[in-house]
């Protein structure tokens, strides 16, 4: 009996070691791998809380922009998108690479992109969308769109603009060769009054 529990005991001990060196030896996460690894950040929630936007941001900076919808759970990804800003309940928009403007309604969540945009501002109520763009002679304009992403009005030739704390209103700057000049545009009614001109350096 006990020359077999001996033998018992060391048939258990050479299977526990066969057993144990066949384990597999734990990966080494690699430089490319730490690289995959994102963070989440927090971006924007719209009026009603309906809709959040939030960011996954990585070490090669192959970020990546979702909306997602609070009661739905529907999602849009969104690669390497930037700037997200909701338009009230009514649209969702950011910047894509390559100076792409993004428009997504909400309700149908169908999207149309805008080119050549340097940068946007959303106005009072959602109604408009305000961008700088390159024009077609190499200058650059600033466009009003409404909601739908139709144009209503342009200042050509303008290169910057600050909406007022109502965003209703925006004060831009136009410059040529021979002179420069700052506007009010009033976005309701699409009124244009020029402020002042300045030629050769003098007003």
């Amino acid at each position: 009996f006990r020359c077999q529990m001996i033998f018992g005991i060391c048939f258990f001990m050479v299977f526990f070691c066969a057993a144990y060196g066949q384990e597999k030896p734990k990966k080494q996460l690699t430089e490319a791998e730490y690289e995959k690894w994102g963070k989440l950040w927090v971006k924007e929630l719209s009026d009603h809380g309906l809709w959040a936007s939030y960011e996954m941001s990585y070490e090669n900076h192959k970020d990546t922009l979702f909306l997602q919808n609070s009661v739905t759970d529907s999602r849009l990804v969104f690669p390497n998108g930037r700037h997200g800003t909701f338009g009230c309940e009514k649209f969702f928009s950011c910047m894509l690479p390559e100076n792409q403007l993004n428009l997504t309604d909400l309700k149908t969540l169908q999207s149309q992109t805008f080119g050549n945009v340097l940068r946007y501002e959303v106005g009072k109520d959602a109604k408009y969308i305000i961008t700088v763009e390159k024009s077609e002679d190499g200058g650059t304009v600033v466009v009003i769109r409404d909601a739908n992403g139709f144009v209503t009005s342009r200042v050509e030739g303008a290169s910057d603009f600050v909406l007022n704390p109502a965003k209703s209103a925006l004060l831009y700057v136009t410059a040529t060769a021979s002179k420069n000049s700052m506007g009010i545009l009033y976005l309701a009614t699409r009124t244009n009054y020029l402020l002042c001109e300045a030629a050769n350096g003098k007003l």
